[in-house]
């Protein structure tokens, strides 16, 4: 590798290359495209109107072209819009200024670029002091340990008998709120509610006590780590971030004593720890884009033992821009940031101890973690090992230098098998060193501690600041096996990089096994499974009812499920690719069975409007499952289900009956929660008997072969849920 070529994270002659990061607004001339270079504020909006709507004027009526537009809150009067140059921000004033839009005249003019938070923070913490700067003093007194804990795994320091209570608190707070909507919107169902409260506790429905993880350390099957320096020992370090960059934190923590992340995750972790610190690339710097290591993705198999690993880097080339059955060491999957440590000041792979927003950019080590398993914190050592001998830094988020960026873990709790993916910035890294990196790589996780940690799996990710349109790079597989695979009900799922399996494997059986007994299945019951992902909850329904149909918009998590339906021997399931509010009806249609089950499991976000229009007004629907990571932010899907019929809802309403909180989170804050919500016997409409709204094209099963329904979905965005 050539030695000019080489971004160490040490040379101090590095410093006069590099853009001036105590200035305010020096990121705009960097080389990467900014929103705030070409921004325009824009006044007098109506008090009625939505961004999509905003979007149609502009960019088809007008013929703009925006990049990005910003809205300080819903219902604002005013907005940033964002554009790719200044002749197109100039021809949008022109447009735009005086424009009569739903009776109000529009202001339109040439805003000001956003300083950049870190700098911002670290002038104000020159001149004064401040709540923050207190609270950073109080953070200071806490070890690097104690403050990647807290940012990872705030209840890490409470008995898990305490966890849960909070976590039932909690629940029961949202679905307090989500009865008093059910009891505003009906008026004539009001003393009915009132009759049901009484009976279930001040709620209408019957809520049980919450489930508890299977496992509560080391339950994480995926972990994402960071690719930095640790601030500690000042070396290259594979871990999470110690805060975010907007606090000014670029520092990464390794990742050990994260007891939420298996052994063969950190041993994987470790594995390409000691390769990058081997590595001539420094870890990516989200300071300054420099650095080329970004990230390191592990998956691990709590089946097999088999592991995933998936290295992420930056090339740097410049653009123009229930109770948990297990409440430690749980999580299958992990994302750590490489940074460095604040206290050894050491390149350290872990969870970030702060946002960059707050000033906080350093990354604490894992090893403390209690709801990491052993395994990913073995790998994530492994990896912390190997970029603290990288001659390449850690990316720092203040001026966007160094390499690494990432590590994520995936583990198999069946099968012990990790997955690491390592993420770095290529910075100005040619395609002959990072080719010679990634034969580094494959070196360092093909070693016999690297094997003995688990890792099956080796991939590698470039991540790079996108250009506005671009699709955002993808994990490439370096060695070992594409996937890792772990078991659920007996049931055998491949995962591969990007795809969505439950992180607290022990956990899933427990969400899955409630959903089941909830639902009533029967054998002559058909499945519908909404945002099926990998199509881990239809296979389990699979063996108790007579059909499952599947939809999901990423097609690669398509592909997944029909593997494991292949490999698992089960013939009664067919998936299909394409979002829930497009395909639904089609896949309904296709559904013979009078008793259609619909088990949704959307993301975080919830179902799209028109999925819940639809299930509504699909007549054969009796009973729905829902099942969520964040119940408060998808309140507004069950206040639309259980709606009284209307011009657009055509189908009786739906009927929450049962809610089980499921912890698949322990040490955290986070909950899973499934509800039964049951199609209301009476208050039908003759209005639609087509079980399919009118709005809404009818097809005919024969009309709908699976190749259609892919052919016609097209995936947009990665569905992470």
């Amino acid at each position: 590798m050539a030695e000019e070529n080489v971004m160490k994270h040490n040379d101090p002659m590095e410093t006069e290359e590099k853009t001036e990061i105590n200035e305010e607004y020096a990121y705009l001339d960097r080389g990467g495209f900014s929103s705030e270079k070409f921004k325009i504020e824009l006044r007098g909006l109506p008090k009625f109107y939505g961004i999509a709507e905003l979007k149609k004027l502009m960019n088809l009526k007008l013929g703009l072209n925006t990049s990005k537009i910003k809205r300080p809150k819903n219902g604002s009067h005013w907005l940033f819009a964002c554009f790719q140059n200044d002749e197109e921000r100039t021809k949008a004033i022109e447009a735009l200024n005086g424009y009569s839009w739903k009776g109000k005249t529009l202001i339109a003019e040439v805003a000001k670029p956003a300083p950049d938070p870190l700098v911002r923070k670290r002038k104000r913490e020159e001149v004064e002091g401040n709540e923050q700067q207190r609270k950073k003093k109080e953070d200071d007194n806490k070890s690097q340990e104690e403050r990647l804990k807290d940012a990872t795994t705030p209840y890490w320091n409470l008995p898990y008998e305490e966890q849960l209570k909070l976590k039932e608190k909690e629940i029961k707070n949202i679905l307090m709120k989500f009865d008093n909507e059910i009891w505003k919107i009906d008026k004539l169902k009001r003393q009915e509610i009132e009759a049901k409260r009484k009976k279930f506790n001040g709620l209408s429905f019957e809520l049980r006590p919450i489930e508890k993880s299977p496992v509560a350390f080391g339950y994480r099957n995926k972990c994402e780590f960071t690719v930095g320096i640790d601030e500690e020992t000042k070396l290259p370090t594979v871990g999470f971030r110690l805060g975010s960059y907007v606090t000014g934190t670029v520092g990464v923590g390794p990742i050990q004593s994260m007891i939420h992340i298996s052994e063969q995750t950190k041993k994987a972790v470790l594995l390409f720890q000691e390769y990058i610190r081997k590595s001539k690339l420094a870890p990516f710097s989200p300071a300054d884009y420099s650095g080329h290591w970004r990230y390191l993705t592990v998956r691990d198999s709590t089946s097999t033992g088999e592991v995933m690993v998936i290295v992420s880097m930056h090339p740097q080339v410049r653009y123009i821009s229930e109770k948990s059955p297990v409440a430690f060491g749980y999580r299958n999957k992990c994302e750590f940031t490489v940074g460095i440590d604040e206290e050894t000041k050491l390149p350290t792979v872990g969870f970030r101890l702060g946002s960059y927003v707050t000033g906080t950019v350093g990354v604490g080590p894992i090893q403390s973690m209690i709801h990491i398993s052993e395994q990913t914190k073995k790998a994530v050592l492994l990896f912390q090992e190997y970029i603290r001998k990288s001659k390449l830094a850690p990316f720092s988020p203040a001026d966007y230098s160094g390499h690494w960026r990432y590590l994520t873990v995936r583990d198999s709790t069946s099968t012990g098998e990790v997955m690491v993916i390592v993420s770095m910035h290529p910075q100005t890294l040619t395609e002959n060193e990072l080719n010679e990196i990634k034969r580094d790589l494959i070196e360092h996780f093909s070693s016999d501690e690297a094997v003995a940690c688990g890792v099956k799996s080796l991939y590698f990710e470039q991540i790079i600041k996108r250009r506005v349109g671009e699709d955002g790079s993808k994990p490439v597989h370096l060695s070992g096996s594409t996937h890792i695979t772990d078991t659920i009900l007996g049931k055998q799922f491949r995962i591969s990089p990007e795809a969505f399996f439950q992180i607290n494997t022990a956990g899933a059986e427990v969400l899955y096994r409630s959903a089941i007994e909830m639902s009533q299945v029967k054998t002559e019951s058909t499945v519908v499974d909404i945002c099926c992902g990998t199509g881990t909850i239809g296979l389990c329904f699979a063996q108790h009812c007579g059909k499952v149909l599947g939809l999901e918009m990423i097609a690669e998590a398509v592909k997944d499920a029909k593997a494991n339906a292949e490999l698992n021997k089960i013939e009664n399931c067919e998936f299909f690719t394409g979002k829930a509010e497009d395909i639904l009806p089609s896949v309904l249609a296709r559904a013979a069975a009078d008793d259609i089950i619909a088990i949704v499991d959307p993301p975080r976000a919830g179902l799209h409007m028109r999925a819940i229009t639809q299930l509504r007004n699909t007549k054969k629907v009796n009973r729905l499952v829902y099942i969520s990571c964040s119940p408060s932010s998808v309140v507004k899907n069950f206040i639309d289900l259980t709606r009284p019929s209307s011009k657009t809802l055509k189908g009786a309403p739906f009927i929450p009956v049962r809610a089980v909180p499921v912890d698949m989170f322990p040490q955290t804050k986070h909950v899973e929660l499934a509800i039964l919500f049951e199609r209301e016997s009476s208050g039908e409409t003759e209005e639609d008997n087509t079980g399919i709204t009118n709005n809404v094209e009818t097809v005919k099963s024969e009309d709908v072969p699976n190749e259609a329904l892919n052919e016609n979905s097209e995936t947009t965005s990665n569905g992470n849920k």
